[in-house]
């Protein structure tokens, strides 16, 4: 074998290693701002957290105790059974600044139901209402959603901002 030939080699293997690496982390992972959705076959787009339903996001994150958060997203990829249904599962859990558990809610959504006619992704929402008595600091809000028959899932991480009262 040359010498030039030698020295290739592993420069080459450098590479296909670090294109590989870069690949896996485009595929499963997409960031919008603080937010972080990664994907293991589904997808969740458009996330949306506002102070009332329905409404365009807030500009920052900052709710006050006694404040209802709304979260939505829009989520494909799903599969469906021989009957045409989609089997959505999702648990919900609040962090406190401290990274202990606030809130947890596990199977959310249960849902094994026909998507709407020709839609290719459902939108999920979600509500949460702070407590009176909750502290100020920065809250980690984590959703894990699980295709049941495709075996596909999705997990966003999202921040909001408790002020005192």
């Amino acid at each position: 074998m040359t010498d030039h030939k030698r020295k290739a080699r592993p420069i080459l293997a450098s590479c296909l290693i670090l294109l590989s690496a870069l690949l896996i982390a485009g595929a499963v992972a997409s960031c919008s701002g603080k937010d972080r959705i990664t994907s293991y076959g589904l997808t969740a787009q458009d996330l949306t957290i506002s102070r009332e339903k329905g409404v365009s996001p807030v500009d920052s994150r900052v709710f006050s105790p006694g404040d209802e958060i709304y979260i939505r997203f829009s989520l494909s990829g799903f599969k469906l059974d021989s009957e045409g249904n989609l089997w959505i599962q999702e648990d919900l859990v609040m962090n406190d600044p401290s990274g202990v558990p606030a809130l947890t809610r596990q199977n959310l959504i249960d849902d094994r139901v026909p998507p709407p006619e020709g839609m290719t992704s459902i939108p999920v929402d979600n509500t949460i209402t702070l407590f009176d008595t909750v502290q100020p600091g920065t809250y980690t809000i984590q959703i894990n959603v699980r295709d049941k028959i495709g075996g596909g899932a999705v997990y966003i991480e999202a921040d909001v901002t408790v002020q005192a009262k």
